[in-house]
């Protein structure tokens, strides 16, 4: 495993620690693993904002023992106030708003959130209602691409458009724009999946059939994993 592999694992296992058991409001990386500038010796810069009372060295004694660091890894816990405080200092400006990648427990939500229509999905294709397949398909890719977006501090916009939501990704990693032919025929199950009568005569008994949901189950399944690894990087 290289270096950077190995720090994005540490990386994903870290911040799930941190958004689910330490209860963090953010999370904020920094440093060489940020700026894709890993070396053989580099390790994990993180920046954790969390409402408390605890002076600053009990605030860091607490984190370490509870996320345990495998690997090289520098953990700074703050307040929001003494965030606040530190806008406008070089580090904040250089640093954390034009170089940090932030990681919010919004973040995890969404992608769990993702992997819970992705179960739906598997259990209605199991039960034959393959149009439910096709319409929880949609939603956990919506879900997934919501989750990239807050990762870019994008706050996601209340669409169900996964084009659009895809286009608007492209803008933070153009590599996004592969995902176009997947989910302009995902977007077309937003609306019949749900309402028979959203196409009036078209939609015959038993369709989308099992051909269709596959195929949605496949789209979905990869642009979660996609989406998940430009977030944390890959496994």
């Amino acid at each position: 495993m290289s270096r950077i592999e190995q720090l994005n694992y540490e990386l994903e296992r870290i911040t799930k620690i941190l958004a689910e058991e330490y209860q963090a409001e953010k999370i904020i990386l920094f440093g060489s693993l940020a700026r894709n500038e890993v070396k053989d010796w580099s390790d994990i810069d993180l920046i954790v904002i969390k409402d408390t009372d605890k002076p600053f060295y009990e605030r860091l004694e607490e984190v370490v023992e509870i996320v345990k660091p495998v690997v090289g890894t520098d953990i700074i816990v703050y307040t929001p106030k003494e965030i606040e405080e530190m806008k406008g200092s070089l580090f904040y400006t250089e640093e954390i708003l034009k170089k940090g990648r932030l990681f919010m427990k919004e973040v995890n939500q969404w992608l769990k959130f993702s992997m819970d229509d992705l179960d739906s999905a598997e259990i209605m294709f199991k039960a034959g209602k393959y149009n439910m397949v096709c319409f929880f398909a949609h939603q956990a890719t919506e879900k997934a691409i919501k989750a990239f977006l807050v990762s870019q501090k994008h706050n996601p916009p209340r669409t169900h458009n996964l084009v659009d939501l895809v286009n608007l990704s492209a803008k933070y990693n153009k590599s996004f724009e592969d995902l176009l032919p997947k989910v302009r025929i995902l977007n077309q199950f937003y609306i019949p999946t749900r309402y028979p009568t959203a196409l009036p005569g078209t939609m015959a008994l038993g369709m989308p059939d099992v051909k269709t949901a596959e195929k949605a189950m496949a789209f979905a399944n990869e642009i979660f994993s996609y989406c998940k690894n430009a977030i944390f990087g890959p496994a």
